[in-house]
């Protein structure tokens, strides 16, 4: 195998490691795609081809994914308000977390809370 094809590849895979370290670590701020794209220097379609290329998956899926798996963790562990969890999984209109809340786990937030 050639080596210079396998370079790009790893950075690619850092950097890939590091944008969703990144999302992980800021989840209750904003995270939409350009501000993404400009904290890691590309532009906004090239940051969005670049995700779905290496992560397999489209940008706007994996937040969701990533808030809604955190979302219910909070729930479940943490013993705050769906409100609280609401922002502190960046969502700002209760709807719009209760309607991914809903699609993700087929029941609204309240169900899962402890």
């Amino acid at each position: 195998m050639n080596d210079q094809h396998t370079i790009p590849f790893d950075h690619d895979q850092e950097r890939l490691r590091t944008i969703k370290e990144y999302i992980k670590e800021n989840i209750a701020t904003d995270l939409h795609a350009a501000t993404i794209a400009q904290k890691f220097r590309l532009s906004i379609s090239a940051f969005l081809h670049f995700f779905k290329k290496y992560h397999g998956q489209p940008y706007r899926a994996y937040l969701e994914e990533v808030r809604m798996k955190k979302a219910f963790e909070l729930l479940q562990n943490n013993g705050m308000r769906i409100k609280e969890v609401m922002y502190a999984t960046g969502y700002t209109n209760r709807a719009a977390f209760n309607k991914a809340f809903k699609k993700r786990y087929k029941h609204a937030p309240g169900y899962f809370k402890k």
